[in-house]
């Protein structure tokens, strides 16, 4: 007998009815985690916090939905057919009564906005923050998280130290940093980004160093100076 390892679900807003089908090869708690996450994180692709479903969560909070098991399949194929039949079946596709993008099967990937509308959600992202009580629920919800192995992973490669440059290499660094030129718009930018930051303060070891470097500078130069002089 053929394993159920696909769940087809329904999520439902408690005050509007509005009803949303989708199709995951995890659990049911874990794929709600990922809606909600979806929702509030800032660093989810835009496409993700901007369906119908992400703006719903937002508006009415996670706590005015929920989530139930309509059916189960043994694979993605036999999930996103009965997907497809519960998303026609409840018209979650029309934007009165559900938040499905698409007929179901293929997901929100089967999804494309118009270019007009993709300038329309960049432009939505300029200069956007998340107000204080949002970020307090996001901070509230992320208590306790156990990281993903990836993260886990990217964090343990801080420690890492790499092998040291060639001095080819770090001639080609030196060189493409020497010879870059900064635009007005970049420098307009740098100005705007560093202005009203303060250094931190130095501390008596960096002094010492930073004074050690000047002092050995200036020796250099004089001594090119009398080895080359003008």
């Amino acid at each position: 007998m053929e394993q159920l390892t696909h769940t087809v679900y329904l999520i439902r807003n408690t005050i509007t009815g509005k009803a949303y089908i989708g199709k995951t090869g995890r659990s049911l708690s874990t794929r709600w985690k990922e809606h909600v996450s979806n929702a509030f994180s800032l660093r989810k692709n835009p496409r993700c916090r901007n369906t119908y479903l992400s703006r719903a969560i937002r508006k009415h909070g996670q706590g005015a939905f929920e989530s139930s098991v309509l059916s189960q399949a043994c694979s993605d194929q036999d999930a996103g057919e009965i997907e497809r039949f519960w998303v026609v079946f409840l018209k979650a596709y029309d934007a009165s009564r559900g938040y499905n993008l698409t007929l179901g099967g293929e997901g929100a990937l089967g999804h494309k906005h118009s270019p007009a509308t993709r300038a329309l959600l960049s432009a939505s992202h300029i200069g956007h923050k998340q107000p204080p009580e949002v970020r307090e629920k996001i901070r509230r919800g992320m208590l306790g998280r156990k990281h993903p192995e990836v993260a886990i992973a990217m964090r343990k490669r801080k420690g890492v130290k790499y092998p040291p440059m060639t001095p080819e290499h770090k001639k080609a660094v030196g060189e493409a940093s020497r010879n870059r030129v900064w635009t007005p718009e970049s420098r307009a930018k740098v100005s705007a980004r560093r202005k009203g930051q303060k250094m931190p303060p130095l501390s008596p070891e960096h002094r010492a160093k930073l004074s050690l470097a000047q002092h050995l500078w200036r020796q250099k130069k004089a001594l090119e100076k009398s080895c080359h002089p003008s």
